[in-house]
């Protein structure tokens, strides 16, 4: 278990692993630009991981969707193979003192939207450590 960034401490963070050949990632981007926007000013720190292995593909993808969050590649899949990933979109919720408290496989359109805006809006109402 690798350490926690130090920079991420105090924040909640919606942690996202997408592939550009995935279907329902590409409607996932969306809701999540939409948290972003709403809650990143209350804390809330949007990272997307592409598993992309073609830096090119991930950079195509991205210019289909509009974005503000951070995007990062993993192309030798240390993080996917750290965090166990078995299905595109993988997502994990993440509270201020770095403890994974939900988790999402795949992403279901508006039921799943609905899902990240009442966890998320659980864990910003949670006491600061």
């Amino acid at each position: 278990e690798g350490k926690f960034p130090e920079q991420l401490r105090g924040q909640e963070i919606l942690l996202d692993f997408w592939a550009s050949w995935c279907g329902p990632c590409k409607s996932s981007f969306p809701a999540m630009e939409a948290l972003a926007k709403e809650h990143g000013g209350d804390g809330l720190t949007s990272i997307a991981v592409s598993v992309d292995q073609k830096r090119e593909n991930m950079q195509r993808f991205l210019k289909s969707v509009n974005v503000s969050f951070s995007v990062v590649g993993d192309v030798r899949h240390k993080l996917v193979t750290a965090a166990d990933i078995r299905s595109m979109p993988t997502s994990f919720l993440i509270d201020r003192t770095g403890k994974i408290r939900f988790v999402h496989a795949g992403f279901d359109g508006d039921k799943t939207a609905r899902e990240y805006v009442k966890e998320i809006e659980q864990l910003l109402r949670e006491p600061k450590p």
